[in-house]
């Protein structure tokens, strides 16, 4: 099981990789072609996007249909999201654009090309992600994870095919050790050095958790308070960094309690009350009102 769960999380990242490569080759014939659309859209995947690369990627194309015609476009493949203002934008960075048009048949083959290869890749990510899924339900943890925010299928899959069985874990700090999260000093005789992480562990839950984190304080109203109080703290503050490998170690802890009370996300796990960076906040907002 974990080993199926393992070689599904690999073969997702073979196959990011080689979505990044092909909406790469995309971008680098906009740039040439017609480098405005990026402007418009700020991805080539989106639905949008993709439509409208499919049915006129190049200026001249667009500058042969009418604004209803390329906003009727973006309708069908948005549900109707997207329409009338994008398809203006279009065509004013059509008319304005400073593209080449030398070669432009051959371009368009290949730009074709790099649509049909991401539609297809997107297509493998989903039935490996749906096979993710119903693995993911034969391990007694996993539902638990999948109950903090930012946790996709992925990073819960990619966490189990890491971590293993949870029983066989006496404490979180073995996790923390396991991920190279673990801080060390390099010192050597009377030389001390920096205290930093040891990075000799699973790269792979490294990567995973640190993504996690970064969704976190960005969506998450604990998670964003614990970053602020790391970072603001009168002792010892820390860098923007060196509060994400923090949250990091946080997360592994509240992965182990879930998976060994077999409880559901709280967010009070993070920040309660009770806790530092509550009270510091508390009082950092009253005296801001003071002052004002």
């Amino acid at each position: 099981m974990l080993a199926d769960i393992r070689n599904l999380v690999n073969f997702r990242e073979r196959l990011n990789k080689e979505l990044q490569q092909a909406k790469a080759e995309i971008t680098t014939i906009l740039d040439r072609y017609f480098p405005e659309f990026l402007d418009v859209f700020k991805s080539v995947e989106g639905k949008a996007a993709m439509a409208a690369l499919e049915n006129f990627p190049f200026p001249a194309d667009l500058l042969e249909r009418t604004v209803e015609e390329v906003a009727s476009v973006l309708r069908e493949a948005t549900n109707k999201r997207v329409g009338g203002r994008h398809a203006e934008l279009l065509q004013e960075s059509a008319r304005n654009s400073v593209g080449i048009k030398d070669g432009a048949e051959g371009a368009r083959i290949d730009l074709q090309y790099q649509l049909r290869r991401v539609k297809q890749i997107l297509d493998e990510c989903k039935l490996v992600e749906t096979r993710l899924a119903e693995l993911l339900k034969e391990i007694p943890y996993a539902g638990y994870l999948l109950t903090i925010p930012g946790m996709s299928i992925l990073q819960v899959a990619t966490v189990v095919s890491e971590v293993g069985d949870l029983s066989n874990y006496r404490s979180a700090r073995q996790l923390i050790k396991l991920a190279g999260l673990n801080l060390v000093e390099n010192s050597s005789g009377s030389h001390k050095g920096r205290i930093r992480i040891s990075k000799r562990g699973r790269s792979k839950l490294r990567c995973a958790l640190f993504r996690v984190a970064l969704i976190l304080v960005a969506r998450t109203q604990e998670f964003s308070l614990l970053h602020h109080y790391y970072t603001t703290r009168p002792n010892n503050p820390l860098k923007g960094k060196q509060s994400l490998v923090a949250i990091c170690c946080k997360l592994l802890r509240i992965i182990f309690a879930l998976g060994q009370k077999k409880m559901v996300y709280d967010k009070n796990m993070v920040i309660s009350q009770d806790h530092p960076p509550f009270k510091y906040m508390e009082s950092a907002v009253k005296s801001k009102k003071a002052a004002a």
